[in-house]
């Protein structure tokens, strides 16, 4: 994801909270903003640029 977030990241990365079987990987460029990430998601810091 580059560029803004978009408005509805912060509720898709609530609803990964109730699969919990599923690992979900966001790369993006921006800093993570977001409080009470659960566990099977990772945000990893990602520019297309390097």
């Amino acid at each position: 994801m580059w560029g803004d977030y978009a408005w509805y990241i912060p509720h898709f990365i609530k609803s990964c909270k109730f699969n919990p079987s599923i690992d979900f990987l966001i790369l993006t460029d921006l800093s993570p903003k977001f409080k009470n990430i659960p566990q099977n998601v990772t945000i990893k810091d990602y520019s297309i640029y390097e």
